[in-house]
């Protein structure tokens, strides 16, 4: 039987113009105070993390938490700046505007002359109130995050944030994105954490752990809209759930798995609803309890 549901968002941003130098727009930029703790309660849409901000402006907006973004991206109703090409999540190319953001404030957190790149997101601009854009690892690389996802609070600071409860999760950055070690079914693959994704954990349809899936579990057909760098467009995919996955040695039980057209595997954050993801920037890796 299909079904429809509701939308469903991923943005996955990469350059892809030679000239510039992706680590080195990603390091651009500084934070004032220099020693910061800042702690508060988010909200969410569709699962995607809210972030409040105010921009240089004044003006505070709300900015989607994305992992899977290689840069801060501003929502604009036209896009200023040289252009740039950013490939999405669906292979899909389109033009962005480069700016540079003054300030990027959260909280008393100030990030300051952070690079970013602009675009009419049309399909989000929207549906998300206020909607400012996304955080991407410009900024998350530069702070210490604790996203307590049971009690929906976010703690970033500049210093370490957690004991020995925690576990370590080895990460491996590509072009700054994190990626992990999934083990599903004995078998053991790469995966992005990408929480700019509402999605448990998303398997590109034509990969070996695909077909796996498929012929072992029993998955549903649906069809849903998704948003991607270049709108919103709608997508056939299989859904249903898998009995355990690991990261590392950590066992994540009963986790809803969607098969569409993706490119890479990804965990969203519905794939850490029921527990406390620590983003360590001090020692370069995440942990999870």
């Amino acid at each position: 039987m299909k079904l429809i549901k509701r939308a469903l968002f991923s943005i996955l941003l990469l350059t892809t113009v030679g000239c510039f130098n992706l680590t080195k727009l990603q390091r651009a930029g500084y934070i004032q105070p220099e020693d910061f703790y800042y702690e508060f309660p988010f909200t969410t849409y569709k699962s995607l993390i809210i972030v409040p901000v105010t921009l240089s402006s004044d003006t505070t907006r709300n900015f989607l938490f994305d992992t899977g973004a290689d840069l801060v991206v501003i929502q604009r109703d036209t896009t200023t700046g040289k252009s740039m090409k950013i490939t999405g999540a669906s292979n899909r190319t389109v033009k962005f505007g480069r700016e540079v953001v003054p300030s990027f404030q959260i909280g008393d957190v100030d990030f300051r002359s952070l690079q970013a790149i602009n675009s009419n997101l049309e399909g989000l601009n929207d549906k998300v109130p206020n909607f400012g854009g996304f955080i991407g690892q410009n900024v998350i690389s530069k702070a210490n995050w604790r996203i307590d996802y049971p009690n929906q609070t976010l703690t970033l600071s500049s210093r370490n944030l957690v004991d020995s409860t925690f576990q370590k999760i080895e990460i491996d950055r590509k072009d700054g994105s994190p990626f992990v070690t999934v083990t599903i079914d004995g078998e053991q693959y790469q995966a992005m954490v990408d929480l700019g994704s509402s999605s448990a954990l998303g398997v590109p349809n034509e990969s070996k752990l695909a077909k796996q899936l498929l012929s072992k579990y029993d998955l549903r057909e649906e069809e849903r809209e998704v948003y991607t760098v270049g709108g919103v467009r709608t997508v056939k995919q299989q859904v249903g759930t898998i009995p355990l996955v690991k990261i590392d040695d950590y066992e994540i039980a009963n986790v809803e798995v969607k098969i569409s057209s993706t490119n890479r595997i990804r965990i969203g954050n519905r794939f850490f609803k029921d527990h406390v993801l620590y983003i360590d920037n001090i020692n370069g890796d995440y942990k999870i309890k």
